[in-house]
């Protein structure tokens, strides 16, 4: 989501986060950063994928809104997924490093 991670925002996803602060009538951000939080907390012991770094170093837009992705975003997305994909045949190396 725009609201969590480390994403150098574009003046459109700017304006965004700066829309939903100024009204209560959109995006409340706080339970998904919550969520986000305990999700990158579990992480290290964690049987999925944690992504939500995936677009902190991307200067270019990604989002259509505070949720959803546009082409470019779905892109890295699904770049990141086949790279894990890749490097964890039939994701059996994650379920030995965590012992399921």
């Amino acid at each position: 989501m725009l609201f969590y991670g480390h994403k150098p925002l574009v003046p459109f996803e700017q304006q965004l986060v700066q829309f939903d602060t100024a009204h209560s009538t959109r995006w409340v951000a706080s339970p998904a950063v919550a969520a986000y939080r305990e999700a990158e907390r579990r992480a290290p012991n964690a049987v999925y994928f944690y992504m939500a770094g995936v677009f902190d170093s991307v200067p270019d837009p990604v989002y259509l809104d505070e949720a959803h992705l546009g082409p470019h975003g779905n892109e890295l997305v699904a770049n990141a997924i086949a790279k894990y994909v890749e490097d964890h045949p039939a994701g059996m190396e994650f379920r030995q490093d965590k012992g399921q």
